[in-house]
């Protein structure tokens, strides 16, 4: 699976009528902007002939009440003139006003256009929906929905899993978290991969922990390998310190019904068995807690060939 690639695609008629109903009113909001727009120009046209009127207007009105000072034209032209005054400035405040309201329903208008274009991007959006896509490269692990089912938000479709790279959980009692910290190295031992260490760096470490077992989760990157997989069972080992320990290869252990020893080789060079109390287990390696000293020689194989006292030659 490449990252982008079509994984189920969803009935998208209804986005589709969406969009068209979305487009169908964004172009009506243009068009009501156009006429809009005729309409401004054609109230700025009457306006400017409202104003020029209404200065001719003005002019004839002051040349009229100079005449009437001086009883030259008489008190019933002078009032024609002045009502043609104030009727052509009253035209004036008319033409302003209608201008204002004219442009106010232009604000509207646009306001209305960027309504309708979130309104095709919201389609498109929901649109999109439909083509459910890979996010990255992977493998698809689970199938939740088959052809012709019903889908809704919240239910899943898909389990897409990132297989370049996986993350063990580890729990970690409490008691033992403060020696680790996010970017130390472990060493992690998968069943299914065999008993070598696989080298691994704390990822992260969730604050809170488990109330019953109160013990805190940490997860631990680990490097691409060929057969993992989610669900497999690992355990980590955390460096928190270094003492000095005996230890013995896990084959040279004998086990005879509940005892469990190696064969120590005397100075007489004869194996003698010895019996011994093992503790923790470090990859092919048993510590041993009791029974054994450092520099001690132990067999460590053909044990069918060795009994108690058997001579050992030497290597």
């Amino acid at each position: 699976m490449k990252p982008g690639q079509l994984l189920a695609e969803i009935d998208d008629r209804d986005a589709a009528t969406n969009i068209v109903k979305a487009k169908a009113g964004l172009a009506e909001a243009e068009n009501a902007l156009v006429e809009v727009e005729q309409s401004i120009r054609a109230n700025e046209a009457a306006k400017s002939a409202a104003e020029a009127a209404a200065s001719l207007a003005e002019s004839t009105y002051k040349r009229y009440q100079a005449l009437l000072e001086r009883k030259s034209v008489s008190p019933q032209e002078f009032e024609e003139v002045e009502f043609k005054y104030k009727n052509a400035a009253a035209e004036v405040r008319r033409a302003e006003e209608t201008l204002r309201s004219v442009a106010a329903r232009r604000k509207q208008v646009e306001n209305r256009i960027e309504q309708a274009k979130a309104e095709v991007e919201t389609a498109h959006i929901y649109a999109g929906y439909s083509r459910v896509t890979a996010p990255y490269a992977g493998i698809v692990t689970a199938k939740h929905l088959d052809a012709g089912a019903l889908s809704a938000p919240g239910v899943p479709i898909l389990t897409v899993e990132d297989n370049r790279s996986y993350l063990l959980e580890a729990n970690v009692d409490e008691s033992q978290l403060a020696g680790i910290r996010i970017g130390d190295s472990a060493q992690v031992f998968i069943e299914a991969l065999g008993k070598n260490p696989v080298p691994a760096k704390v990822a992260e470490i969730v604050p809170a922990a488990d109330p019953g077992s109160r013990s805190f989760v940490v997860k631990l990157g680990l490097p691409r390998l060929e057969g993992v997989r989610s669900g497999m069972f690992g355990r980590a080992v955390f460096a928190t310190g270094t003492k000095d320990v005996v230890s013995v290869p896990e084959s040279a252990i004998i086990r005879k019904g509940q005892l469990t020893g190696v064969y120590v080789i005397n100075e007489q060079r004869q194996a003698r068995f010895r019996l011994i109390k093992t503790g923790k287990t470090y990859a092919e390696r048993v510590e041993v807690l009791s029974g054994l000293s450092k520099g001690d020689r132990i067999v460590l194989d053909n044990f069918a060939q060795i009994q108690d006292g058997t001579p050992i030659a030497e290597l």
